[in-house]
């Protein structure tokens, strides 16, 4: 296994992303925490965050600083499991 790459207790070995622990956590919950990404990165599945991830970095002018990071406690996910957030995240 690579860097770029983890096994996924529900889909096996898979590309690697991350997201903020309020996504990762609302796969399994399914409760609605909004679903964005970073749309100027080179690679398909950018990093995500929840809404409140995103209202924080809002109230900073848009920066991410150390306080905002460990609250979003970003995790790993692979790939599919970003698609299935994204597909009952977002909107």
């Amino acid at each position: 296994m690579s860097e770029k790459q983890t096994q996924c207790p529900h889909h096996g070995l898979q590309d690697a992303t991350r997201a903020c622990i309020h996504v990762a956590t609302a796969i399994v919950t399914g409760e609605q925490v909004g679903f964005h990404w970073g749309d100027n990165a080179p690679m398909a599945r950018p990093d995500a965050w929840c809404h409140a991830c995103e209202e924080r970095a809002a109230t900073n002018k848009g920066q991410w600083n150390d306080a905002i990071l460990a609250q979003a406690d970003f995790k790993i996910l692979c790939v599919k499991c970003w698609d299935e957030a994204k597909r009952v995240l977002y909107g």
